[in-house]
């Protein structure tokens, strides 16, 4: 974890979330959102933070997730743009995960535009297996969404 921490996010960290969030996305969440977000149960929510002493240290990747029993649902990542394809993105997913196995979660699920090629490749190396499609998904272009999945341990047989 080189030059930053995970540290959960909170009220104060949404400012700079929507400064990447409008970088990272054409159809970006907006600020209710997320603040909707922060206020639901089993809602799990990390962010990266440079290593830096200043009580508000800057944040350059964030990830929201929703936890329902065992099954872990990711809604959000996004890193800064000049800190895209360095790694950051696959580390905190990893380090999210290994939190989240620890309050119950075994697997974990998604859907990605079939489009979005960096995000599919991201989610494959991490070990994500396509599991199926939701038809017409997205409401802006009603492409569909790819649905993958992640085994997070190993089941017992």
């Amino acid at each position: 974890m080189s030059g930053w921490h995970l540290a959960a996010i909170n009220q104060t960290d949404i400012e700079q979330i929507l400064a990447i969030e409008r970088q990272a996305f054409q159809h970006p969440w907006q600020r209710t959102h997320f603040e909707n977000r922060l206020a639901v149960e089993n809602a799990c929510h990390y962010c990266a933070k440079i290593n830096d002493d200043a009580a508000a240290a800057p944040l350059i990747a964030y990830a929201f997730m929703h936890l329902f029993g065992s099954q872990l649902h990711l809604l959000k990542i996004a890193v800064t743009a000049k800190r895209r394809r360095c790694g950051i993105g696959s580390e905190l997913l990893e380090q999210c995960f290994s939190r989240e196995v620890q309050r119950g979660a075994r697997k974990v699920f998604l859907e990605v535009r079939p489009s979005n090629i960096p995000a599919v490749g991201l989610y494959r190396k991490l070990g994500f297996v396509v599991i199926g499609k939701r038809h017409k998904y997205y409401r802006d272009s009603k492409e569909d969404a790819l649905v993958l999945i992640k085994k997070l341990i190993k089941e017992d047989k």
